[in-house]
């Protein structure tokens, strides 16, 4: 856990006590999955969706998803998540600040 990460949870914890943060970060996976799901069917081609299906192996599935996501957009769907919780974090904290 980076500390600008670290900073954000125990902000959340201290401004909204334990239950609304954990509501606030129930909230931001939802908005990930969400956003993750989106960004996905926006930048995967048919020819990528049917290449994918055609994989009957789970895992060689996954890693087909993460190589064709990231040569669409150039990271992989957990890097493309993990920078908008980064920025998320941020916001937070900049935001208490002002």
């Amino acid at each position: 856990m980076n500390s600008t990460t670290k900073q954000f949870l125990d902000k959340l914890a201290k401004d909204k006590g334990i239950d609304g943060a954990e509501a606030y970060i129930q909230d931001l996976v939802n908005f990930n999955s969400a956003t993750i799901t989106a960004t996905m069917l926006e930048v995967l081609t048919d020819e990528d969706i049917v290449a994918i299906e055609k994989i009957v192996d789970d895992k060689l599935g996954v890693d087909e998803v993460n190589n064709r996501f990231k040569l669409r957009t150039g990271m992989t769907p957990t890097e493309f998540v993990k920078n908008i919780q980064d920025a998320v974090a941020e916001n937070y904290l900049k935001e208490k600040k002002d």
